[in-house]
């Protein structure tokens, strides 16, 4: 009952003017020839454009495409170069091994040359010529007696 009494009154406070009808009615109806004109220019620009706007609209969509294609394999390439830096580390690892070992074969070649030099001249200081041994080559590393080096080494 309320809501009512609230209806009418609000109704009274409302005046109806046939101007402001006619005013709307008119906005009304430019809106519609303004339709009516934009389907007709529509319509017009497909006609004389509507080929190319095709031709644009399929270039557009290979561009996509090719955008996709190219973001795909960006990710498939990056994911790619983290593999080969995870294998460049571990080659650099195995490089710096492989030269710490290099060294130490090195050490122990310039070390077993040494040993080499000092028993040609134990040998030349005890008289003992390549004859004498029955070596007919020149005293290197392969032609060292065992119990001789054993006991330089010693």
């Amino acid at each position: 009952m309320i809501s009512k009494l609230r209806f009418a009154t609000a109704l009274r406070g409302v005046s109806f003017k046939k101007e402001t009808f006619d005013h709307f009615k008119g906005l009304l109806t430019n809106l519609e020839h303004w339709r009516v004109e934009a389907l007709q220019r529509e319509y017009e620009v497909q006609k004389l454009c509507g080929a190319r706007l095709t031709s644009l609209e399929d270039s557009l969509a290979q561009h996509q495409n090719l955008m996709i294609g190219y973001n795909e394999k960006k990710i498939s390439l990056l994911a790619y170069q983290d593999s080969f830096k995870n294998k460049d580390t571990t080659y650099l690892r195995k490089i710096k091994d492989a030269e710490e070992e290099m060294a130490k074969l090195q050490a122990n070649t310039t070390n077993h040359s040494y040993w080499m030099r000092h028993m040609n001249e134990i040998w030349q200081l005890q008289g003992r010529s390549k004859e004498e041994e029955g070596l007919k080559e020149p005293l290197n590393q392969y032609h060292c007696r065992p119990e001789v080096v054993e006991r330089a080494l010693d």
